[in-house]
């Protein structure tokens, strides 16, 4: 038998004028078997189940991601005004402006303070990358992330010469200044004989490139009032030299009487220490190396006096020689002899 579609048609839309609900009817079931067969079909595959598990996984990974962004949106007011913190600490956002600025500030400070001599040099620039660079990659967005530059350190030098108050003013006007700083190193040389002190002083500070501070930088009158803290270091002044003691009347010596028993030839003994001044009450305390030299530090045993010999200076007609390791050598006129740390002048040893 031939299928003649012309003619099916036709008997359908005779069938569909005589009776159009049968029609319609035959036509939903058919359609609604042809519906079931297809979902049967593609459940039975595992089609939809895939798809609908794609779904989910994409829509989670979106959801996730906006959150993400949402919570960085939130955190970058907090992140911008900390940077925005940093930058106006420093002295400019170029090399040649910071420069020009840490040199302006120095040369002001050393001049307020009155140190003489004053100098201030700047070195070279020194770029700090960012140090989770190893978080990014090599190409693309991510190496510009990478190759990023974090801040740029510049180094400066300061000297000068003053009193130990005004090195110490200098130094403290330093450390309260509102801009970034590091000091690296502070070097003191007491100069005529402590009362004056050279200075050499240096520092770093940095700047974020192309960011300019937008506040000006004032010092707080609190933070300058704390310089109270170094009052007792410098009315106690380590460098200055002690003045030497006033030289005492000299004595002559006695004539040395032979000891009993001694030949010619004999082994030394220690001289006998001239009479007229109490040698036994003074005490050899301290053999030290001081800006001078050698020095003798001597106590006497039942008051406050003191005195410190460099040598070539006397006391009680006994002048100070030098000294190795913890014995002291004196001279009396053309004899000498040698005094251990911790004894009187009184107790004296043989020469070596």
């Amino acid at each position: 038998m031939n299928f003649d579609p012309r003619r099916a048609a036709g008997r359908a839309a005779r069938a569909f004028r005589e009776d159009p609900r049968g029609v319609a009817a035959t036509l939903g079931a058919v359609i609604a078997s042809v519906g079931l067969a297809i979902g049967g079909f593609l459940s039975g595959s595992g089609r939809l189940s895939e798809e609908r598990a794609k779904a989910a996984r994409d829509e989670a990974t979106y959801r996730a991601a906006l959150l993400e962004i949402r919570d960085q949106r939130s955190r970058r007011g907090p992140l911008d005004a900390g940077l925005r913190s940093f930058v106006d600490r420093t002295l400019g956002g170029t090399a040649e402006t910071c420069d020009a600025q840490l040199r302006s500030r120095l040369n002001r400070l050393g001049e307020e303070v009155g140190l003489r001599g004053l100098s201030v040099t700047t070195g070279s620039t020194t770029v700090r990358t960012s140090p989770a660079k190893a978080e990014f990659g090599r190409a693309g967005r991510d190496r510009g992330l990478r190759e990023e530059t974090d801040f740029v350190e510049l180094d400066a030098t300061l000297g000068g010469e003053g009193s130990l108050e005004q090195v110490l003013r200098l130094v403290h006007r330093i450390e309260v200044e509102p801009w970034i700083k590091r000091i690296d190193s502070i070097r003191l040389d007491g100069l005529r004989e402590g009362e004056r002190i050279k200075l050499s002083l240096r520092l770093t500070t940095l700047f974020l490139p192309g960011l300019d501070r937008a506040v000006e930088l004032k010092v707080a009158d609190s933070d300058l009032e704390g310089f109270a803290r170094y009052r007792g270091f410098v009315d106690a002044n380590p460098f200055r030299v002690p003045a030497p003691p006033p030289a005492a009347a000299q004595v002559p010596k006695p004539p040395a009487v032979p000891a009993e028993g001694a030949t010619a030839g004999g082994p030394a003994s220690a001289p006998e220490p001239p009479t007229g001044f109490p040698f036994d009450q003074w005490l050899l305390t301290g053999l030290v190396s001081g800006p001078t030299g050698q020095e003798a530090w001597l106590r006497h045993v039942s008051d406050p006096q003191s005195a410190i010999l460099v040598p070539g200076q006397s006391i009680g007609g006994l002048t100070f020689l030098g000294f190795t390791a913890d014995v002291a050598e004196f001279a009396a006129g053309e004899t000498r002899f040698r005094v251990q740390i911790g004894s009187s002048l009184g107790n004296r040893l043989p020469p070596a």
